[in-house]
């Protein structure tokens, strides 16, 4: 349930660009996945990032909404594990 309330605005808006990334820790073992999506291939599109535990669970998302200047643009980013918004 909580995945489908962490991008409520991608099931609504299409079409979205999407891309996915792993991080290792320095074993090569997975650390996490990240799963970006992103409105169109501007620099400043809005865009969403899902974190998720190797086994796929959700435990994080970031939105960074669109921006004219996307190198100064804010984010907000949501933990579920710890509870931390930023």
């Amino acid at each position: 349930a909580w995945l489908l309330m962490c991008l409520p605005h991608v099931a609504l808006a299409a079409p979205w660009l999407r891309s996915e990334g792993v991080a290792n820790t320095g074993n090569g073992t997975l650390a996490y996945r990240e799963v970006h999506w992103q409105r169109d291939d501007t620099d400043g599109a809005e865009r969403w990032v899902l974190y998720q535990c190797p086994d796929g669970r959700p435990f994080a998302r970031k939105h960074l909404p669109a921006a004219s200047r996307p190198q100064a643009r804010g984010y907000t980013l949501e933990d579920a594990r710890s509870g931390q918004t930023a």
